[in-house]
């Protein structure tokens, strides 16, 4: 047994779950289901029942979060946050349903295993083996030590061997859920496997790769944004496209390429990516959930969260970044409205 130490021996204290510690700046975590809560005073219990771990990552997430602004700002009071990742309510009263005992991904392309692409690897590895399928993480780089304060996969081991990023998500590999490891840029891949894709999670910080992934037209891309405390998720579905924002549109040009370099981020930023980016995908593979996904944007401020909370239905860009406008005619719009093929090989990026 070690030591006990007072509470004048800490600064802060993240206590899971509720219990009599109290020290000057106690932030308190819980869960339940698809519902996470935060706050310096009392949580609700966990749930035994619900074993779906989405709440209990963005409590995790933002309860670290709470617990650097505190340190940061001492003198600022702490958020009490309820917060569903299901129905995005901010209280407790909308739905919270179980999930199904097998999840069928299909195949998953995860374009970018960095930080997003790591944090979304640790969330899916929390629901084996209810899940399965195969992802191919897709990703040339390989990790080193400026990469560890928010890779929630990557170990000090990986980043001293250079381990390939790819590598280290492959890592999650289990019973049914089986990850190739891809370790090109997203332009090669698709030279050297031109196939169709159905659903894609992008998770880079590279403008003219997001534009890229838009062009081959997959049924659902998912991206994954982040600077500094600001998160951003957006859900492009081929059912919508025509009426509503694309990638292109949330990433447009004036001209030229705009700048590809954004300030990095803490790591409970990505894992708060990580846990809404998982949540979205177990609700596209579960057809009675689809209509509690993302209309197309949500963004928020961590530090200042839930008040930034902000969800939207974006329209379509005159400025999108691969003139969405231009690539549909009549006929195609048509198609894509009544589910019917819509004949990648002619719309596909090279």
């Amino acid at each position: 047994m070690g030591r006990r130490l007072g509470s004048s021996a800490f600064d802060a204290a993240l206590v899971v779950g509720d219990s009599e510690v109290n020290f000057q700046h106690t932030i308190r975590i819980s869960s339940d289901g698809w519902i996470g809560y935060v706050s310096p005073d009392a949580v609700e219990p966990f749930s035994k029942a619900n074993t779906n771990p989405i709440g209990a990552l963005l409590a995790a997430s933002l309860g670290a979060c709470e617990i650097f602004k505190v340190l940061a700002k001492p003198k600022e009071n702490s958020t009490s946050i309820t917060f569903s990742a299901f129905d995005y309510r901010q209280d407790a009263s909308g739905a919270n349903p179980e999930l199904q005992k097998r999840l069928n991904l299909g195949i998953l392309h995860l374009i970018g295993a960095g930080a997003i692409g790591s944090c979304l690897g640790y969330a899916l590895d929390a629901l084996v083996p209810q899940i399965r399928g195969i992802v191919k993480a897709i990703d040339a780089e390989r990790l080193d030590f400026s990469n560890l304060n928010r890779y929630m996969l990557a170990t000090y081991r990986e980043a001293d061997s250079r381990l390939r990023k790819v590598t280290s998500v492959g890592k999650i590999a289990r019973g049914d859920l089986y990850i190739t490891e891809e370790p090109y840029r997203f332009q090669i891949f698709c030279e050297k496997e031109p196939e169709d894709i159905e659903r894609a999670v992008v998770g880079v910080d590279d403008i003219q790769t997001r534009w890229d992934v838009q062009k081959t037209f997959p049924r659902l891309i998912l991206n994954g944004a982040s600077e500094l405390d600001f998160v951003s998720v957006s859900r492009h579905s081929i059912d919508s496209i025509a009426e509503k924002a694309c990638l292109g549109c949330l990433n447009p040009r004036n001209g030229v390429l705009p700048p590809s370099k954004f300030l990095p981020t803490i790591s409970f930023v990505p894992g708060f990516l990580g846990a809404i980016l998982a949540g979205e995908i177990i609700k596209d593979v579960t057809p009675e959930f689809r209509g509690y996904s993302v209309a197309v944007e949500l963004s928020a401020s961590l530090g200042a969260f839930p008040n930034t909370l902000s969800l939207r239905a974006t329209e379509k860009s005159l400025k999108c970044g691969i003139d969405c406008r231009d690539l549909f005619s009549v006929s195609t719009r048509r198609e894509i409205r009544q589910g019917e093929s819509m004949g990648h090989g002619k719309l596909r990026w090279r």
